[in-house]
């Protein structure tokens, strides 16, 4: 898949190469295979938290990105970028582990966030050289300015629930809309409900 360019006015003598990765999914109830398989198509859906990654990149950086959706296509541990960006839930753990131990023995740092880098921090934070707890909405562009100028730091943690009017459309424009059973189109976010069963309000918090 072609890489995407975020076309900015940064100083750097070249672009920021960013290897965004939605790790492969471990066959259960929610990856509804046998859903994806009837109907054709390779992947029940792709990640719309990478994707708003993209639409978070400060106008002022030059940043190029190449998404791979595992589910659909090979992991390049030799592909080259100057950062590798996974995002996933606490049913990716053993997998994002193996991807950040593959790309970090070749010296490329890794960022990990989403669900289980904050619902696992503990399990997370040594596999990560950045670790971003809860939302990104705020602390993305913060880190890419701060990679971009070699002072990222190791851990970036949203205190506060996001208002998501700051999150901006994702970026799907490097994926291929016939590959997936659908897309996510995000409306709200926090949920007024206390089921014993559910993580998300640890997430996104009570408020809707």
């Amino acid at each position: 898949m072609p890489a995407l360019n975020h076309t900015t006015s940064a100083n750097r003598s070249g672009p920021l190469k960013v290897y965004l990765i939605a790790p492969k999914t471990p066959g259960s109830f929610w990856s509804m295979q046998g859903t994806v398989d009837a109907v054709g198509v390779k992947s029940l859906m792709p990640s719309s938290p990478l994707a708003t990654l993209i639409s978070l990149t400060p106008k002022d950086l030059d940043v190029t990105y190449h998404y791979c959706g595992e589910n659909i296509s090979t992991i390049d541990f030799d592909h080259p970028c100057d950062l590798v960006a996974i995002s996933g839930y606490t049913l990716h753990a053993e997998r994002i582990a193996k991807l950040s131990s593959g790309f970090r023995t070749r010296g490329i740092p890794v960022a990990i966030g989403g669900a289980f880098a904050t619902l696992d921090t503990e399990l997370a934070r040594p596999l990560a050289d950045h670790l971003f707890v809860r939302e990104a909405e705020y602390t993305w562009p913060k880190f890419l300015k701060q990679f971009s100028q070699n002072d990222a730091g190791s851990e970036y943690i949203q205190e506060k629930f996001i208002d998501i009017k700051d999150s901006p459309p994702p970026d799907w424009s490097f994926i291929n809309g016939k590959d997936y059973l659908y897309l996510t189109v995000q409306t709200a976010r926090g949920c007024p409900n206390h089921c014993d069963f559910c993580d998300a309000v640890r997430i996104i918090g009570h408020k809707h």
